[in-house]
């Protein structure tokens, strides 16, 4: 009978803990930014920044232009590396920018 009480208050407290988490990340998502206002461009405009930007990721994703380097930058990362950790950083802030303005919440 015990352990069964302490299951369920497990239970309960991991549902709030989620809870709490995912209530957390939506304010992170949506700081800062007026649910009355959809966006601060108009659309269209936000539309075709958007797919000149996935465009760009893209053909930055691909990169058959550019020479595969052996040498280290700053004497210890590969250059490949680098260019996948630089990749990787554009990419984040692209979500970013297109989660809110572009994937905006209709009232």
């Amino acid at each position: 009978m015990g352990s069964a009480v302490i299951l369920a208050w497990t239970a309960a407290n991991r549902v709030e803990a989620t809870r709490a988490v995912a209530a957390a990340a939506y304010g992170l998502i949506h700081a800062g930014r007026s649910r009355r206002m959809p966006s601060r461009m108009p659309t269209t405009l936000n539309k075709t920044i958007a797919w000149a930007g996935a465009l760009a990721l893209l053909v930055l994703h691909l990169d058959f232009w550019r020479d595969r380097g052996t040498s280290l930058l700053m004497g210890w990362m590969p250059q490949e590396l680098a260019w996948r950790m630089g990749w990787m950083l554009l990419s984040t802030l692209y979500l970013v920018w297109f989660c809110r303005a572009v994937w905006v919440e209709e009232d």
